[in-house]
């Protein structure tokens, strides 16, 4: 379960609790009418401000934040390593080991290997890391963005509910003993409004932007393996080069360097 899933259940949970406490009719903090302005007017202007392919994918970026996470930085090391030393940078080689490697930029950048583009390897791998962190980088500010808005939202749905109470009364339709239920139903959509923007939209985007760092972190991890291996080093060369882009915590010893190490220094 990833931590925002966590995150996202605790605010529901210290949301619904004062509820659950204080509030003698619990129904009054339901309201269609404010669910339907704030949710529907949040997707109606993520419409009319950015194209629908967008939308499409922030949709799918969103799902990004529920799923488990995985800082994979000691992953994506430990497969350049393994793929350095079956290897050491040979071509037919590397053809037989591709089909094993999971992450999908260093399988790219090997496939540019066999395919002889070294001489462009380095800008070609450059670009193709500055455009996913382009691409993320528009997607959480468009979240941002989105998170302006349910706020206004919710206080325009306040407001529509607040003329509806007024013209009741001065239609003389709306007697005293109601004016207060008939306001505190009018705030629900402010409190909607303040809830999808501070403890949903916001924490995406921050959410997306902590990953959105460590995937660009993994790809550089890739990269500088990917320009090692092109260049044939061996790969004790490349697990150092690798280890170096790592804090010391997450540092891996596939060729079990440290333990030879720690083995001589007994001697």
């Amino acid at each position: 379960m990833s931590s925002y899933l966590v995150g996202f259940l605790l605010s529901i949970l210290v949301t619904m609790l004062p509820i659950f406490l204080m509030a003698s009719h619990k129904g009054i903090y339901v309201s269609i009418e404010g669910i339907v302005v704030v949710l529907g007017g949040t997707v109606a202007i993520a419409l009319s401000s950015y194209p629908f392919k967008r939308v499409k994918l922030l949709m799918v970026c969103l799902l990004q934040v529920v799923r488990r996470e995985v800082d994979d930085c000691r992953a994506i090391a430990a497969e350049v390593i393994a793929v350095a030393k079956a290897t050491r940078g040979e071509r037919a080689l590397l053809q037989d080991q591709i089909a094993a490697v999971k992450h999908p930029f260093l399988k790219d950048g090997l496939q540019l290997i066999i395919d002889r583009q070294e001489e462009m390897l380095e800008q070609i791998l450059l670009d193709r890391i500055d455009t996913k962190k382009h691409m993320d980088e528009k997607m959480i500010s468009m979240v941002r963005n989105l998170a302006k808005f349910p706020p206004a939202l919710g206080l325009l749905a306040t407001v529509i509910s607040l003329i509806t109470v007024l013209e009741g009364m001065g239609a003389g339709s709306l007697e005293m003993a109601s004016l207060g239920p008939a306001m505190a139903v009018g705030l629900v959509g402010t409190l909607y409004g303040i809830v999808i923007a501070n403890l949903v939209l916001s924490p995406v985007a921050e959410n997306l932007s902590i990953k959105s760092a460590l995937d660009v972190q993994n790809r550089r991890i890739a990269f500088v393996g990917l320009l090692l291996i092109a260049q044939k080093k061996s790969p004790l060369t490349v697990q150092e080069m690798v280890n170096s882009q790592m804090s010391p915590a997450d540092r891996v010893d596939i060729l079990g360097v440290e333990r030879r190490d720690n083995e001589v220094a007994a001697a």
